[in-house]
């Protein structure tokens, strides 16, 4: 087999392993009956995290509460709570609610500029 169909056969198993993880995730989220996260709730969650004085305690119960309520990880919780990569956090679960996976480009080698 050449490299050439090695990369394309390489391609399309990460392109397939893309919509199964897309696909997981969507049946996780139905399953667990999470809402579907959006700007609205990222604000109003760091809001209610600065009107708290940002203490530790209150960080950890707004995060449990935003991982129950909308089944995000703890990390994403806490940046959400801090007001950091909400948009990405948006997109992702917009693209999971959808069913579209990452976009799995063809990788390019050093060789293809040469």
């Amino acid at each position: 087999m050449k490299i050439q169909e090695l990369w394309e056969e390489n391609l399309k198993q990460r392109r397939l392993n893309a919509k199964e993880w897309v696909n997981k995730q969507y049946e996780r989220h139905i399953r667990n009956d999470f809402q579907w996260l959006d700007s609205d709730a990222t604000h109003r969650y760091h809001k209610k995290f600065i009107e708290t004085n940002r203490n530790a305690s209150s960080q950890r119960r707004l995060a449990d509460e935003l991982m129950r309520i909308y089944g995000v990880t703890d990390i994403e919780a806490i940046n959400i709570l801090h007001g950091r990569n909400a948009g990405d956090y948006i997109s992702k679960y917009e693209r999971i609610k959808d069913r579209i996976p990452v976009n799995v480009k063809k990788r390019v080698d050093k060789e293809d500029y040469e």
